[in-house]
């Protein structure tokens, strides 16, 4: 093996390591605080699945048990019926309304006072 292709599958296998596992590490944040936490840590995953069999063995049972989940959620909403219903149209009235409050704060701070 030449020299150039060494270096090369060296530099590829390091930032594939840090892009990866910088993501997984968000997503993993993600699950604590307010975001898309699965899909950063599949997001990761798929990076770093690149490089590792690991990894590839990681995200596959991530889209096994995800897989599970939706289909216990879509069996549970439709066994509840009606008053999953209103729960959802409750939340999605509930961060309408905070979205908006928030827009009327950053525009209210935004002007400044003559």
């Amino acid at each position: 093996m030449r020299t150039g292709q060494v270096v090369y599958k060296t530099a590829r296998r390091i930032v594939i390591s840090v892009v990866g596992g910088t993501i997984l590490i968000i997503g993993v944040v993600m699950l604590l605080t307010p975001g898309p936490g699965l899909l950063g840590i599949a997001a990761g995953l798929a990076i770093l699945g690149l490089e590792y069999t690991w990894a590839r063995r990681w995200l596959a049972e991530v889209k096994k048990r995800s897989g599970q989940a939706i289909d216990d959620i879509n069996n549970e909403e439709s066994r509840l019926g009606g008053y999953y219903s209103g729960v959802k149209l409750f939340f999605k009235r509930l961060g309408r309304r905070c979205r908006n409050g928030l827009k009327w704060l950053a525009r209210s701070n935004s002007e400044t006072p003559p």
